[in-house]
């Protein structure tokens, strides 16, 4: 088992694929054993999984979600001919333990069990999150002059892209805090990120926190130019780039009070760019005022 702090959640963490995730989590270890842990986390790859025993509540296509008999939940999913369970997750209402069993030989597309390890756990980590009040985006976040930037937008826009842009410009005056998923914390009203190990496909964060400057949707465009967005602009960019899970409507409505916080605490901007170091000054001008 490994004890890790991620955005100051203290996690025992407990995994199958051990050397995939040693370098991931390195940086996260703690060896402080006195404090008592906020999250139990277990991911396990097995060969048959058993089937829980317990009331269905809600149903989405090959998924089921169950109540247990001690009141902690269980979200199962069925192969299309429901003849195998592909994979089993247990967790109370706060995400305080959670226990993901994956079916070894499951796949999907290029995906194997340990794609789904690191999945579930990120997941589960969001999850806890949210239950705080705070949450994990989709993104790629930069620090840069003890300030955070999370630029967004949807899968192949090129958010890594851009981020590499600034890191090829300002070399180690950029620190790439999560190249995916950064955590988005509160602390006395002020928006801080984390970085997460949990991070794509990439292997690109660091265990730093700074406070939220601004959230930048990225738009292909021929020209560079930068637009702030209103209120509801912001609303409907934020919760599109959030984990929102199906079988947890109070955690689906912890998120949707998240991004309404969200959006009236920090700027946001919709950056129409090419792949140039142009779009990097726009926003750099634009947020950090040309200091």
């Amino acid at each position: 088992m490994e004890r890790v702090k991620i955005a100051d959640q203290i996690i025992d963490l407990e995994v199958s694929d051990q050397d995939f995730f040693k370098k991931r989590l390195q940086e996260y270890a703690i060896v402080d054993t006195s404090q008592k842990s906020d999250m139990n986390l277990t991911t396990c790859i097995l060969e048959e999984i058993p089937a829980p025993e317990g009331t269905v509540i809600k149903k989405v296509r090959d998924a089921e979600v169950l109540c247990l008999q001690d009141g902690t939940f269980c979200r199962v999913l069925y192969d299309q001919e429901r003849s195998r369970i592909l994979h089993a997750i247990y967790f109370d209402k706060k995400y305080t333990s959670v226990r993901a069993e994956i079916r070894r030989d499951r796949k999907m597309e290029e995906l194997q069990a340990t794609d789904f390890e690191y999945i579930f756990s990120g997941s589960a980590f969001s999850d806890r999150l949210a239950v705080l009040g705070d949450a994990v985006l989709h993104g790629s976040a930069i620090a840069f002059q003890g300030r955070g930037v999370i630029f967004s937008a949807i899968s192949g826009v090129g958010k890594s892209t851009h981020t590499g842009l600034w890191k090829e410009r300002f070399k180690e005056k950029v620190e790439i805090v999560n190249d995916d998923k950064p955590a988005i914390r509160f602390r006395d009203e002020v928006p801080w990120i984390y970085g997460t190990p949990w991070s794509g496909k990439t292997d690109l964060n660091r265990n730093i926190s700074v406070p939220l400057a601004a959230v930048v949707f990225l738009k292909r465009d021929i020209k560079n130019w930068i637009e702030p967005m209103n209120i509801s602009e912001r609303m409907y960019n934020i919760t599109n780039q959030l984990m929102v899970p199906f079988y947890d409507e109070e955690v689906g409505r912890k998120l949707a009070a998240f991004a309404a916080r969200l959006a009236q605490s920090v700027p946001m901007y919709y950056l129409h760019c090419n792949i140039s170091q142009e779009a990097v000054e726009i926003v750099r001008k634009e947020i950090f005022c040309d200091n």
